[in-house]
């Protein structure tokens, strides 16, 4: 993915920007999960120290929390092309080819995010099913779920979009 194409502009078709608009949202909610998990760590570290009293599920929640916002990020990332790439072999190579191979590449990745979306299906109606919690706040695993999915879901969305964009540029 060529650093020419790197940018924080909303695309310029009318799905693409929306896909853009509600994946910078994900990302900011993701960012404030991020901080509201470090002011509770620290808090909860800071309480521990002092009074020998840490946040009760603490743990639990940071946890929540932190693959909340992983998940959260996907899309934005998806759409900054902030993914971990390699042009070193292509740094010479036409930017035909190498939105032919971006495509590709997209394609890749929207199929690992179907079945991403197929397993997690499952495995949250397991464990609703199971009725499994954490140990200490006893919140139901069950519960994250709906919102991975619909970041999966948005994340697939933005990769299809994101190979529209790519075969719309190799062909011209």
């Amino acid at each position: 993915m060529s650093d020419a194409f790197v940018t924080n502009a909303p695309p310029d078709d009318p799905a693409g920007r929306i896909l853009w608009r509600i994946s910078r949202w994900c990302a900011i909610a993701g960012g404030a999960l991020m901080a509201f998990s470090a002011v509770l760590t620290t808090l909860s570290i800071a309480l521990n120290a002092l009074f020998k009293a840490p946040i009760r599920g603490e743990y639990e929640i940071v946890g929540f929390g932190t693959s909340l916002a992983i998940y959260l990020f996907l899309p934005y990332c998806q759409f900054v092309r902030g993914n971990v790439v390699v042009d070193f072999f292509l740094a010479r190579a036409s930017s035909r080819l190498r939105e032919a191979l971006d495509a590709a590449g997209g394609l890749i990745y929207f199929v690992i995010s179907a079945l991403l979306i197929w397993r997690m299906s499952v495995g949250g109606l397991e464990l609703h099913a199971q009725k499994q919690a954490t140990a200490v706040l006893k919140i139901p695993y069950w519960w994250s779920f709906p919102v991975l999915l619909f970041c999966l879901g948005l994340l697939a969305a933005v990769t299809v979009n994101g190979i529209a964009a790519n075969v719309r540029r190799a062909r011209s």
